[in-house]
C-alpha cells in the first residue's frame, strides 16, 4: 500500500498497519533499512496483580484499511490481546498522511475495557540506520537549554534509569517532554548529502511524554568511538537499526477515548537548524511568543542576585541595606537586583510562607521602603520564590499542605529533596530543609501561591522569579487534581503563570515573571530564564528556535572572564551573584571583574538591537579559522539585516582569527571590544584575539 506526492512514497504494510518504506524523493533516498523492526502501536492496561500487561498492535489481526492518494487508515475494532492472552474490548485507529512537506501519523483509541489506559505507543517507526551512511549521520536532541551529546548512530546511549539497564528486551534511550526535552523535536542530519529527517511531536496540549529510540539487536562494547555491533557479529537475518516513537501516559478510564496529535516525520536540506526553523514555525502558529521589548527585565543585560537568608539563618543582607546593594551595581551600570529570600526561614525554608518577612531581615514596611529607594535611584527589583516546593517541616504541612503533594499510582507523597546551604551537614544533603513538591494543577494550591505574591506587588515588586519551576513536570495521582495525572503538573504551571501575571498586572502594569527551566511553552508568559547550561560551550537549540529566549549566565567568581564574555557571545544575560551570592559587585576581590562587566555592558547596549533584540543565527553566516580555543556566534539585527559576529578566545593565549561573512566578501566592519575605541576594518577580517578577549563585528 503506497501513500505518494512530489515529496515523498510512503510503503505501507496492510496487514501489519506500519510503515515499511520512507522514500526521499529529492535525495533519491530510502530512509529505512528493516521494516520488520516497526510497530503501528502499544498499549498498557495494568492490571492489579501485574502493572505489565502490555497490548502489541504487532500481535493483533490485519486491520481493516481504507487509502486515498496521500492518506491511509488501519482501523482495529477488537478485540485485542495482550501479552498474558488476555482480551480486552478496546477500538484503535492509526492514520497516515502526507500533508505539504510532512507526513503526519496519528492514533485514536477507545477504551472499551474495564481498566485504565496507561500508556500509549504510536507509530514506531522501525529500521533507521541513519539518514544515508550510518557513520555520517548526526544527531541532535535538544535537551534542557542545550543538546544532548549522544550521537545515537555511532554509540547508542541507553538510558539507565532507577533499574539500571534492566527491564526492556533491546537498548533503550528516553528523554521526557515537558521534562529533559525543553521541544518535542530531534533531528538526524547528514553533514555530507547535506539533509536530515525531522522527528516531532506537533502537540497543543500540556502534557507529558516521552520521546523513544530503541535499538536492534544490541550494543557492542568493543569498539572504540563506535558501538554498533560489526556485521560479522550480528546473527544472519537479525533485524538491525532504531525504532523511534513518543509515548503519551493519558489514564484514560473505561469508556473513555485518547486522541494522539500529530507525529511528524519531515526531510529537509541542511543541518539541525533546518529542523528547529520547521519547529518554530509550527510553534508559533498555536502559540504566542511574549514580545521581550514589552519586558523591562529581558531589557537589563545585567542583575544582581543576593541571598539575604540562608535556611540555615545566615544573614547575608537586610532589608535596609538593599539600596546600597542596589548602588554597588548602578555604579558599574547594572540597573536591576534579584533578592533570593526575604520571606520567614529564609531560602528554600519554610516556604510557601511568602506572606511573612524574615523578622531578621526587618519588615514589610522596611522592604517596602528598599524597593521605593531602588526606584528613586532607577534600579528595578524583583524576588525569588518556587511554585511547587513545600516544608515538610511546617505545622502547615500537616495541617493542609500535604493534601496537595505529587503522588504516584499508590497515593504515595514524592520523595522529599533540599537545597541546604548555609553548614556542611545542610550542603551535604543530611541536615537541609525537606521539600516536597506540590501540584500547580489543583486550584486551591495555586490560589495560595498566586495570592502571596499579589502582596509582593502590592509593596512595589517589579517581578518574581519561579524557581525550581520543572520539579516535577511528570505524572500525578493526586485525586484533587482538576487534570489527568500527565496534564496536572504542566496544565498547573501555565495556569500559575497566567493567573500570577493577571492578578499583579492588575496593581503594577510591568510586572513581570522569570522562570528556572526550558520549557517552550514558557515563552507564552516569559522570555528570561535561568537553565544553568555548560558555561563555555553548548549547542543553544532552544535559543536558535526561539531567539526571544533568554537565559542566563551566572558569575559567582571573581575570574569569571569567560563566563561574561561567552554570554555576550550567545547573547545572554549575566547574572552576578557575586561571592557566591552573599556580596555586591563591590565586594573588593570582584571589582576588576565588575568594571568589566561595565565595560562589556556598554558594548551591548549600544549594539542592543543586535545581540539582545536581534535574529540569533548561531554560527550560521559567518566562518571563523582560528584555533579551537576561539568560538563565535552570530546576531542579525531585525531590521537592517546586518549582522554582528561575536568571537570569544577562551584560551590563555594570543589567537590569530580570520572572520568571512556569507554574501559579503569585501564590505566594512565596525569592531567593539572593551576598553577600546571602535574602529573600522575590511573583511575578511584578519585579527588577533587576546587571551580571554571579546571582540565583536558588526557589518557595516
Amino acid at each position: 500500500m503506497k501513500l505518494e506526492n512530489a515529496l515523498y512514497r510512503l510503503d505501507l504494510d496492510p496487514k501489519r498497519g506500519t510503515i515499511r518504506q520512507i522514500r526521499d524523493k529529492r535525495a533519491d533516498l530510502d530512509l529505512i533499512a528493516d521494516p520488520r523492526i516497526a510497530e503501528p502501536f502499544r498499549l498498557l492496561l495494568p492490571l492489579p496483580e501485574q502493572e505489565a500487561n502490555y497490548i502489541y498492535g504487532r500481535d493483533q489481526a490485519a486491520p481493516a484499511a481504507e487509502k486515498t492518494r496521500t492518506a491511509a487508515h488501519f482501523r482495529w475494532e477488537g478485540p485485542l490481546t495482550s501479552e498474558l492472552g488476555r482480551v480486552y474490548s478496546m477500538g484503535v485507529s492509526v492514520h497516515y498522511e502526507l500533508i505539504e512537506e510532512a507526513i503526519h501519523c496519528r492514533i485514536d483509541v477507545e477504551n472499551r475495557s474495564d481498566l485504565t489506559l496507561a500508556e500509549v505507543w504510536y507509530p514506531m517507526v522501525g529500521g533507521l540506520t541513519g539518514y544515508g551512511e550510518r557513520r555520517e549521520t548526526r544527531s541532535f536532541i535538544p535537551c534542557a537549554g542545550s543538546t544532548y551529546e549522544a550521537q545515537i548512530f555511532q554509540n547508542f546511549p541507553e538510558s539507565m534509569g532507577i533499574g539500571g539497564g534492566s527491564g526492556n528486551t533491546y537498548p533503550e534511550f528516553h528523554l521526557s517532554y515537558p521534562g529533559q526535552m525543553p521541544m518535542a523535536w530531534v533531528d538526524f542530519y547528514n553533514p555530507r548529502r547535506k539533509r536530515g529527517l525531522y522527528f516531532a511531536l506537533h502537540e497543543t496540549i500540556a502534557r507529558f511524554g516521552v520521546m523513544r529510540l530503541e535499538m536492534h539487536p544490541g550494543v557492542a562494547h568493543n569498539t572504540a568511538g563506535d558501538n554498533w555491533p560489526r556485521p560479522e557479529e550480528i546473527e544472519p537475518g537479525a533485524p538491525v537499526g532504531v525504532l523511534m516513537n513518543w509515548v503519551k501516559f493519558p489514564y484514560v478510564e473505561p469508556d473513555g477515548r485518547f486522541t494522539g496529535h500529530p507525529m511528524i516525520l519531515q526531510t529537509h536540506e541542511g543541518d539541525w537548524h533546518q529542523a528547529a526553523r520547521i519547529y518554530s514555525a509550527w510553534f508559533r502558529s498555536q502559540f504566542s511568543v511574549v514580545d521581550p521589548r514589552a519586558s523591562w527585565l529581558h531589557r537589563e543585560q545585567v542583575y544582581q542576585d543576593v541571598i539575604s537568608l540562608l535556611p540555615e539563618g545566615n544573614v547575608h543582607l537586610r532589608f535596609r541595606d538593599i539600596p546600597q546593594f542596589a548602588q554597588d551595581g548602578l555604579d558599574y551600570g547594572v540597573k536591576a537586583l534579584i533578592v533570593s529570600s526575604y520571606n520567614v526561614g529564609g531560602h528554600d525554608a519554610k516556604i510557601p510562607s511568602y506572606d511573612d518577612p524574615d523578622p531578621r531581615l526587618g519588615t514589610w514596611e522596611e522592604l517596602k521602603a528598599a524597593i521605593a529607594a531602588c526606584h528613586e535611584r532607577g534600579v528595578k527589583v524583583f524576588f525569588f520564590v518556587n511554585l511547587q516546593p513545600v516544608d515538610m517541616a511546617l505545622d502547615w504541612y500537616e495541617q493542609e499542605l500535604k493534601n496537595y503533594v505529587v503522588q504516584d499510582r499508590w497515593g504515595i507523597h514524592a520523595m522529599h529533596m533540599g537545597w541546604g546551604m548555609g553548614t556542611l551537614g545542610a550542603r551535604l544533603g543530611y541536615t537541609r530543609r525537606p521539600l516536597v513538591p506540590c501540584n500547580p494543577g489543583i486550584a486551591r494550591f495555586r490560589e495560595i501561591i498566586v495570592r502571596q505574591l499579589v502582596h509582593l506587588a502590592e509593596i512595589g515588586a517589579d517581578g518574581v522569579h519561579f524557581d525550581k519551576l520543572g520539579w516535577p513536570i511528570g505524572l500525578d495521582f493526586n485525586p484533587l487534581s482538576d487534570f489527568t495525572p500527565d496534564r496536572g503538573p504542566a496544565e498547573g504551571i501555565l495556569l500559575a503563570l497566567r493567573e500570577t501575571l493577571d492578578a499583579c498586572r492588575r496593581i503594577n502594569p510591568h510586572f513581570v515573571i522569570s522562570c528556572e527551566y526550558w520549557w517552550d511553552r514558557l515563552l507564552e508568559f516569559a522570555t528570561v530564564a535561568w537553565a544553568w547550561h555548560t558555561q563555555l560551550d553548548h549547542e543553544p537549540a532552544l535559543k536558535f528556535t526561539f531567539p526571544e529566549w533568554m537565559p542566563m549566565m551566572p558569575v559567582v567568581q571573581p575570574y569569571a572572564w569567560n563566563v561574561v564574555n561567552n554570554a555576550t557571545r550567545y547573547g545572554y544575560q549575566v547574572m552576578v551573584g557575586a561571592a557566591r551570592f552573599s556580596r555586591s559587585m563591590q565586594d573588593p576581590p570582584m571589582r576588576p571583574l565588575s568594571q568589566y562587566i561595565a565595560e562589556v555592558l556598554r558594548i551591548r547596549e549600544e549594539l542592543v538591537d543586535f545581540i539582545q533584540f536581534g535574529e540569533f543565527l548561531d554560527t550560521q553566516d559567518a566562518r571563523v579559522e582560528a584555533h579551537e580555543d576561539v568560538r563565535f556566534n552570530v546576531h542579525r539585527h531585525r531590521e537592517s539585516g546586518k549582522r554582528a559576529c561575536v568571537i570569544v578566545n577562551l584560551g590563555l593565549k594570543d589567537r590569530p582569527v580570520k572572520l568571512r561573512l556569507k554574501g559579503n566578501h569585501k564590505g566594512r566592519v565596525e569592531l567593539h571590544a572593551p576598553f577600546k575605541k571602535k574602529k573600522t576594518a575590511n573583511l575578511p577580517l584578519q585579527v588577533k584575539l587576546p587571551p580571554r578577549g571579546l571582540l565583536i563585528a558588526v557589518e557595516q
